[in-house]
């Protein structure tokens, strides 16, 4: 069972699918958007058969748009950045369920955001009726903040790898119930179980998440082979001819859906809209009377820091445009905020989340955001968030949650840092990064916006 989020084995509970369930019987036509990755991606997966299987219930016809960029014969990304046609998967009396299946083999959360993806993945469909979070077996390579460090404070870098990309869809689609799908463990070792452990944390972190809890079926079952592709260790089971992982996975949404009461009332608000006290100075780089935002400094020769009015987020007046220097290493080039002794003070002791709303604009660089401090066990830990983001050209939220921070307010060692190119060698070029604002708020929920 998830701590503090939505137990879905309890009856008659409000979340995210009793929206869904009012709509459906009422007659409505819906809607429903899954961001997910290869083990989503099969025609005998989990989300063909959970839409067949609601569709089953009221006698619906069920159409299918499965994002075509991946191609299942090569094997390669070389299809079109947009969804194929239609797949008639049932036809039925009553009204229609529609899904949006964007699914990339291989890829995050944070894809189908990417400014090549966006527009036709995103903007161009109709507004969900429920949005399906799948994803983590490509996000499981996230730094855990380790050794010394004990319980969910290991999670801290990985959280961000869901919350970002699920703040992004809720700031899309107002309102639209969200659900984050737990997906599988991997069947010979216990390596996805830092993934699992990260969306534990976030379903602590966004309480109004709907959690579906996939993976403890496969442990309960132990893991049995038929649950997985053959002399594969991470793929449910999902073809024509053994199709059990993909099954247990849908009868498990299914069982989730039909325990869910029926009401028009839920929703799942946006964390980005939510506002907190932000514990750093100009965190929003409003008070730039020079060459620099006060409070931050240029480190790197050939580094440049300038005010962007084209490329900046909703009503803001402008962005911090960081462009690297190609004649230095990346990893030396980079924007710095030290915290002041009054910064520090007001985040000594306490548990924080540090969080940036980013744009990359550069496919070959990663764009490093992260927050270097001693924690409240007397360890030295980088808490790093730009890795596994894959979201260039398209606004991003980067997270490191549940950081808790050394209760010595004189502690020396307090910086955060922003790497336009994260690079060993130096960048091949000056393509920048862009930042609208930084966050360090107190307590477990993320924030996107900064409390007067």
């Amino acid at each position: 069972m998830m701590r503090d989020s939505v137990d879905l084995r309890k009856r008659s509970q409000v979340n995210a699918f009793s929206s869904l369930k009012a709509k459906l019987a009422a007659g409505n036509n819906v809607v429903i958007f899954v961001n997910g990755d290869s083990t989503s991606h099969s025609k005998y997966g989990v989300y063909y058969k959970f839409v067949t299987m609601l569709g089953d219930l009221y006698n619906c016809t069920v159409n299918a748009y499965r994002w075509a960029e991946y191609d299942d014969v090569a094997g390669t990304p070389t299809g079109p950045k947009d969804y194929a046609a239609a797949d008639a998967l049932r036809s039925g009396t009553a009204q229609t369920i529609t899904l949006y299946l964007a699914s990339f083999p291989g890829r995050v959360a944070g894809t189908m955001f990417d400014g090549s993806r966006k527009p036709t993945a995103i903007d161009a469909i109709p507004t969900p009726d429920m949005c399906i979070m799948h994803h983590g077996h490509n996000m499981q390579s996230y730094p855990m903040i380790t050794p010394n460090t004990i319980g969910d404070y290991q999670y801290s870098n990985g959280v961000g790898k869901w919350l970002g990309p699920i703040g992004m869809q809720e700031i899309q689609w107002p309102n639209v119930p969200q659900v984050l799908v737990t997906q599988n463990p991997w069947q010979s070792d216990n390596g996805f179980e830092k993934c699992y452990n990260a969306m534990r944390l976030v379903a602590r972190m966004h309480k109004e998440l709907t959690v579906v809890d996939t993976y403890m079926q496969f442990i309960a079952r132990g893991k049995l082979t038929t649950l997985y592709r053959g002399g594969d260790n991470i793929h449910p089971s999902d073809s024509l001819a053994n199709s059990a992982g993909a099954q247990l996975q849908a009868d498990t949404l299914i069982d989730a859906y039909k325990r869910a009461k029926s009401t028009s009332g839920f929703i799942t608000p946006a964390w980005p809209s939510n506002a907190a006290k932000n514990l750093i100075d100009n965190g929003d780089f409003s008070n730039w009377p020079s060459t620099l935002p006060v409070g931050w400094t240029a480190v790197g020769a050939g580094l440049s820091v300038t005010k962007e009015t084209t490329i900046k987020y909703g009503a803001a007046a402008y962005s911090c445009k960081i462009a690297p220097s190609t004649s230095i290493s990346g990893q030396s080039s980079y924007m710095q905020k030290y915290l002041s002794g009054t910064e520090m003070a007001a985040i000594a002791g306490k548990t924080v989340c540090f969080s940036a709303l980013c744009y990359s604009a550069n496919p070959a660089a990663n764009p490093a955001p992260y927050f270097s401090i001693y924690n409240k066990f007397g360890n030295l830990r980088d808490y790093v968030s730009g890795a596994l983001m894959d979201c260039q050209n398209g606004w991003m939220w980067y997270i490191s949650g549940n950081i808790p921070v050394t209760q010595n307010a004189a502690e020396v060692w307090r910086y955060m840092r922003f790497t336009p190119a994260q690079t060993v060698p130096n960048p091949t070029t000056s393509d920048p990064m862009y930042v609208q604002r930084v966050l360090v708020t107190e307590g477990l929920p993320a924030y996107g916006l900064i409390a007067p």
